[in-house]
Order: structure tokens, then C-alpha cells, then sequence
């Protein structure tokens, strides 16, 4: 339905968006998330319309919008900071568009309800701006920018500037009015778990390219670049050469650590070509790391076959979060810091003490060989 193809842009001689192209659902809820500064929200502005590329085009259900003023694309805009008017009240900001395209009075009024019980919000057309919540200004914004029934809807940060009990209740609010409606929805946020949660599919953005594009589950649990995995979530990180391939396929490789140790884990799809000794990172998941008791084991012992990775380390430190158990460890033959998260404090081996050999492990499948100098 949306269709970015080779879009570029720069601000006095400084590229801020290089080379992204991005095709986009009907219905669909899309996340473009990365960290300041790194190109989504001028994505966005390009997307409505307030910026031009320097090249590349804009597509809306096949048909280029590249040139079309703001106005004249069917599409609405939620800002970070809101933009409503504080001489008016919650009605007049819902209707004020409409009333610059000259919509009949009854035809205006019945639309502004219409939008207001949307965002649940009834009854509130007479109150001051100034009167209003932060969640309450939210959802006026979110009324105003409905109320013409676009075919996209552009969210600019839209939930950053509300407390964290808040904004959770928002998250669930905005994605139920998403499903309820079935618009397109396109949402620049730089909190992780904020795109997690809400989206269908995220573009993950790093200096002004999408480094990856993926539902949810693929770009946590797939990253195909360092910078995806660091960036999303917490990661276990050991440096490395890469050792070649596992019995000549692309899909898995080893990583030598040092010490006499190897290590299994996947090769990503942009990951298939690296070159035998190119310095590397084996990255895994805390929550994927298990644990175990290590008597028996020498401090510099490692276990490796198809399936699994272990190394005995010394055990750091032990956190209890609540819900889990955060245990560091330290590896000495790399002097790597190894964290797993224990989803359940039951399962602890017995009389675990800092000071402790413990083994770390993790299955194959669970790894991933990433280039930290991005994709080959």
C-alpha cells in the first residue's frame, strides 16, 4: 500500500537518510525504531510530505505522492509534542481541519463525536487543552488526526513525553484503535520494547539505513547485524575469529575463542560470507543461557558439541529482580562477563554462592557469528 524506493536525504552536506526502501501492508502496524539522531522521524516527515527527498520516490497504493504537497495525501500526523491549539477546546482543535475544508457544520460536528468516542473521550468537546492530562492531550491529538479518515496515520514519537504507567496503558490503547480501524499505522519510536509490543512487522534503523526489517520475533530472536542484537535487548557478547563453516553449510558456523575453544552458532542470512579469521562477535541472549553446577571442571574447561556451548566460569555476581534471577560469570581463558536470566528462581542449583565454578551453556541454534562492522 506504502512504498519508500531509494530514498536519500541531506541537511547541509550531511546524508541523514541513506538509500532506504520500505513497502508497507494495507492494515499494517509498522515501527521504525532506532536511536537518536539516526534518520526515523526525518523517514516520516518524508513520508507526510513536510520534507522532500534529494532522490528516490513515494509510492501510495502504486501511484507516486513524491510531489504531493502535505494536504492532498491522504495521510494524518501525531506529533511528539502534540501541536494542539490552547485557545481552543477539545471540539474546535478535533474539528479545525475540517473546518479549513469547509465541512458543513452538522456534517463537522457529527464527525468530531465520531472521532472523540474513538478515542474514548466523550463528553469532553467543551474542556480547555490546559484542563487536560498528558494521556487526555494524547488522544486529542490522536481525534484530530482521525477525524479526516485517512488511509495512513504517522506516529512521531507520540508516547515519549507521557510517565511509564502511562504510556504502557497507551501502547495497549493505540494498538487496539489500530486493529479496531484497520488503518495503516507507521510509528517512530526509539524504545525497544514500546516496537515490540505494538508492532506487526519494525524497520530497525541505524545511521540513517534500515539495518533490518522483520516482525517482532524475527528481529529479537534473528538479528542479522551486531548493531540489531545490542540494540534490541540485552546480549551476551564474546569476541572471536570466525572458524568456517559447520560441515561446509552457511547456515552455522564456528567461532574460535581462544584457548583451545570453539564455539557453534547460526550464521545469519547477511552473515554468509565472512572470511576465515575475520575478527568476529558470538552474541546470545541472557534468557537463552542456562545454568548449571560445575564440579568436575577445571576453571578453563569447555564442553562443545552440535547442540550446545559451555564454559565453566567463576560466578560474579547474583541479582534477584523479582520475577528473575540475573547471575554474571566470568570466563578466564577470554576474561568475558557471561550473564544468564533465570525465568524461574526454583530452578537454581542448590547453595549457589558467588565465588562458585558454575557452567554456562547455551544451544547452537540460540548464537548468532555477527560481523561487528556491520553486514558483508
Amino acid at each position: 500500500m506504502l512504498e519508500m524506493r531509494g530514498i536519500d536525504k541531506s541537511f547541509d552536506g550531511q546524508r541523514v537518510i541513506a538509500s532506504v526502501s520500505l513497502a508497507l501492508g494495507a492494515g499494517e502496524f509498522f515501527s521504525i525504531l532506532g536511536p537518536s539522531g539516526c534518520g526515523k522521524s526525518t523517514l516520516l516527515r518524508i513520508l507526510a510530505g513536510f520534507d522532500h527527498p534529494d532522490s528516490g520516490e513515494v509510492y501510495l497504493a502504486g501511484e507516486s505522492i513524491t510531489k504531493t504537497p502535505p494536504h492532498d495525501r491522504p495521510m494524518n500526523m501525531v506529533f511528539q509534542r502534540y501541536a494542539l491549539f490552547p485557545h481552543m477546546d477539545v471540539a474546535e482543535n478535533v474539528a479545525f481541519s475540517l473546518r479549513v475544508n469547509k465541512v458543513a457544520r452538522p456534517e463537522r460536528l457529527r464527525r468530531v463525536d465520531e472521532a472523540l468516542a474513538l478515542v474514548a473521550m466523550d463528553g469532553f468537546g467543551g474542556r480547555r487543552i490546559s484542563t487536560l492530562s498528558g494521556g487526555q492531550q494524547q488522544r486529542v491529538a490522536l481525534a484530530r488526526a482521525l477525524v479526516n479518515r485517512p488511509k495512513v496515520l504517522l506516529l512521531d514519537e507520540p508516547l515519549s513525553a507521557l510517565d511509564l504507567n502511562l504510556r504502557v496503558r497507551m501502547q495497549t490503547e493505540l494498538r487496539s484503535l489500530q486493529r479496531r480501524l484497520g488503518m495503516t499505522f507507521v510509528f517512530v519510536t526509539h524504545d525497544q520494547g514500546e516496537a515490540l509490543t505494538m508492532s506487526d512487522r519494525i524497520a530497525v534503523m541505524n545511521q540513517g539505513r534500515v539495518e533490518q526489517v522483520g516482525s517482532p520475533q524475527d528481529v529479537y530472536e534473528r538479528p542479522e547485524t551486531a548493531f540489531v542484537a545490542s540494540f534490541l535487548g540485552s546480549t551476551n557478547r564474546l569476541s572471536g575469529h570466525f572458524a568456517g563453516p559447520v560441515d561446509g553449510r552457511s547456515t552455522h558456523g564456528w567461532v574460535d575463542l581462544g584457548a583451545g575453544t570453539r564455539c557453534m552458532a547460526r550464521l545469519p542470512r547477511l552473515q554468509q560470507n565472512l572470511p576465515l579469521g575475520k575478527q568476529v562477535h558470538l552474541l546470545v541472549r541472557p534468557e537463552n543461557v542456562y545454568l548449571g553446577k560445575g564440579e568436575g571442571f577445571a576453571p578453563e574447561s569447555t564442553v562443545q558439541n552440535s547442540h550446545r556451548n559451555e564454559f565453566v566460569c567463576t560466578l560474579c555476581d547474583i541479582f534477584y529482580r523479582g520475577a528473575t534471577v540475573d547471575i554474571n560469570g566470568l570466563w578466564q581463558p577470554n576474561k568475558s562477563l557471561m550473564t544468564a536470566t533465570i525465568l524461574n528462581a526454583a530452578a537454581l542449583p542448590a547453595d549457589l554462592r558467588v565465588g562458585d565454578y558454575a557452567r554456562f551453556g547455551f544451544a547452537a541454534d540460540d548464537a548468532w557469528i555477527l560481523n561487528p562492522e556491520g553486514a558483508q
